[in-house]
């Protein structure tokens, strides 16, 4: 759903894309996020679906710049969530709750209110 850093890439020619001009030697930041959002190859894009499959998303990048890291990634956030619904196996947003997500370099939610039972 979230892919955490927005890689930047080097201009190599003079070019104009869907009326955006854009010059050699400029940076620009590629928005995957939104690429892992396209509902032209995800069927419900706006849902986080951890067991889809194929799961064809680029948040660890794709190709010669794929994340080197990704594996361990992948298995810590597999451990995490294993100890969390271990833990915590029901909760929920709560109710009337409004997530927003903030960017710049890195994306991120400002808060993401959840409540579960103590019991």
């Amino acid at each position: 759903m979230y892919t955490i850093v927005r890689p930047a890439r080097k201009i190599m020619r003079d070019v104009e894309w869907q009326g955006c001009p854009m010059k050699a030697g400029e940076m620009i930041f590629l928005p995957l996020s939104g690429a892992c959002r396209d509902p032209q190859v995800f069927s419900d894009p706006g849902e986080v679906v951890l067991d889809r499959s194929p799961n064809n998303h680029i948040a660890f990048g794709a190709g010669p710049h794929r994340c080197l890291g990704s594996h361990l990634a992948r298995r810590e956030m597999r451990i995490a969530l294993e100890e969390w619904l271990t833990r915590i196996p029901d909760f929920r947003i709560a109710d009337g709750a409004t997530i927003e997500e903030w960017g710049g370099h890195q994306l991120g939610l400002v808060s993401l209110p959840l409540v579960w039972d103590t019991a």
